[in-house]
């Protein structure tokens, strides 16, 4: 069973939203997930990457990664991972290879083109990888993959690749969840976490949302008693922002919704 594995490996229990990413990986074979930080879905990626390997015989996986510094730092971690669990191994330059079986686990950043085939890959962090095909170079060579990234702007291979699968117009399945699942984020920690951040970046990094930017000329009118102010944006298309300053409050309304923050750039 896997939950004896990350145990053993971890000294922890999987949360319940891990259960449901694991499930999920079980049921379908294509998988994106715009992931929280510190959420332990790297480390649930790699385990599981890994025990598929001592499952099968001549079952070779494949862990795509954004840089360099990241393969070695995850090569240490899944020979940590495998000596706690007391599975004998050969590490290679960038791969590992189990004794018994003939499996492999490979690492790799998305510039590595290869012509074999995996039986299972994962793309962690594609959301902050460059637009340069991987989505076709790495899915025609395997037979069950897991994308995922912490959600940054709303565009790029990604993003696509999201929006496409909550609208049915791909194969892949998205597995959602929520920081607040986490038991490590507290009250206090999520409070501490609000102060230290954005409101851009809380949302990206710890709500896993995409955002959308929005660019205007730096001089907004000055705020004025019960006033409003009608904002044409551009962005990949026109935008109508109006700003109401009423009874000391700010709303905002983007075509024709309110909504509670705008994250404005300069030009």
């Amino acid at each position: 069973m896997f939950n004896n594995f990350f145990k053993e490996a971890t000294s922890q229990e999987l949360y319940p939203y891990q259960e449901r990413l694991l499930q999920q990986l079980e049921d379908n074979n294509f998988n994106v997930c715009a992931k929280f930080r510190q959420g332990g879905f790297t480390t649930l990626a790699l385990l599981y990457s890994l025990w598929k390997c001592t499952q099968n015989e001549n079952y070779n996986a494949l862990y795509v990664t954004r840089t360099e510094r990241d393969m070695q730092d995850l090569m240490q971690i899944a020979q940590k991972f495998l000596n706690n669990v007391s599975k004998k191994f050969i590490s290679k330059t960038y791969s590992i290879n189990l004794e018994n079986n003939n499996s492999s686990l490979t690492f790799i950043t998305p510039t590595a083109h290869l012509g074999r085939h995996y039986n299972h890959i994962v793309i962690d962090e594609a959301s902050l990888m460059d637009n340069e095909d991987w989505f076709h170079i790495f899915i025609p060579m395997s037979t069950t993959v897991l994308i995922m990234g912490t959600p940054v702007k709303a565009k790029g291979d990604f993003y696509q690749l999201y929006m496409d699968a909550e609208a049915g117009n791909n194969k892949f399945k998205v597995f959602k969840c929520s920081y607040k699942e986490c038991l490590n984020f507290t009250p206090e920690r999520i409070e501490e976490l609000k102060r230290s951040m954005s409101p851009e970046q809380f949302a990206q990094e710890i709500e896993a949302k995409f955002t959308r930017e929005i660019v205007c000329s730096p001089k907004l009118p000055p705020a004025t008693k019960d006033s409003k102010i009608v904002l044409k944006l551009k962005t990949d298309e026109w935008h109508q922002l109006i700003i109401e300053y009423s009874q000391g409050k700010t709303n905002y309304f983007l075509d024709g919704s309110e909504v509670k923050e705008i994250g404005v750039t300069s030009l």
